[in-house]
């Protein structure tokens, strides 16, 4: 015998799902080339603002990012200084389709 149906069900997709997620913003360029790229997560929207007009980057996008784990938070220095981001840089993934492991988020 030859089983002809096969069927699933996502928790995540039906809302059923309770996962708690910490929330952050990026200068998203997209998983350029198919790839995932690290990007610089900051804790306001207002921060990445500034961030993207002082790189010159006012055609990119910032998008909402959500992780498994917390994001740890600093002051940045350098030539940028008083931004508020995450203290590594974080893979980002387009969905929540990933494995969950420190400094990797998703676009949400």
């Amino acid at each position: 015998m030859t089983p002809l149906f096969f069927s699933a069900a996502c928790d995540f997709c039906d809302g059923r799902a309770t996962v708690q997620y910490y929330e952050g913003f990026v200068v998203y360029r997209g998983a350029r080339d198919g790839l995932v790229h690290e990007e610089y997560v900051f804790r306001s929207l207002r921060d990445a603002k500034r961030f993207r007009s002082l790189r010159d980057m006012d055609d990119v996008e910032i998008r909402r990012v959500r992780s498994h784990e917390p994001f740890h938070w600093r002051r940045s220095g350098g030539s940028v200084k008083g931004l508020e981001l995450a203290d590594h840089r974080y893979a980002i993934f387009p969905d929540h389709r990933y494995e969950p492991r420190p400094f990797r988020a998703h676009v949400g």
